[in-house]
């Protein structure tokens, strides 16, 4: 994938000021969990999401709706705010469906800084590529047990 200029120095000027250089932070990482591929991916807005390969059954069930009930005992943070496929330059990824989340809600940081928590509340944290990794790969699990719950073989998922 590639990125502008301008969004790469974007990142060095947000990271000049931070506890951690955002360019040590991966952009993009496709990886296998529970048999089933993952994606996360940080955005031109510069937070990450995560993305989870899914049987094109389960997306036919769903009627490629992301807020249907049959991912209603899924629990991954924010919720699943994404179903489809995903538009980029990677053969890896072509033709497949893919759940999603994403770690831009209200309290989540865009970057990690610890002066912004006083205005914003304590609540507030920046989701790192390692903790949306993690999310991506328990959302995986969960994606894995639904699936195999409804008689979808994760094996056929290609």
């Amino acid at each position: 994938m590639k990125y502008s200029k301008s969004f790469i120095k974007n990142i060095d000027i947000l990271s000049k000021n931070n506890s951690i250089n955002l360019r040590s932070e991966p952009i993009y990482s496709v990886f296998m969990s529970s048999n089933i591929m993952c994606v996360v991916i940080r955005t031109r807005l510069l937070h990450y999401c995560g993305y989870v390969e899914i049987n094109k059954q389960l997306g036919i069930m769903s009627d490629m709706d992301y807020n249907h009930d049959i991912f209603n005992d899924i629990d991954v943070h924010g919720g699943i705010t994404y179903l489809g496929s995903l538009f980029m330059e990677d053969k890896r990824i072509d033709g497949k469906i893919f759940v999603g989340f994403d770690t831009s809600h209200c309290y989540d940081l865009l970057i990690p800084t610890h002066h912004l928590t006083s205005i914003i509340g304590t609540n507030s944290s920046y989701k790192s590529f390692r903790w949306t990794v993690m999310e991506t790969i328990k959302l995986s699990e969960q994606i894995y047990r639904l699936q195999r719950s409804l008689n979808l073989n994760n094996e056929d998922i290609k």
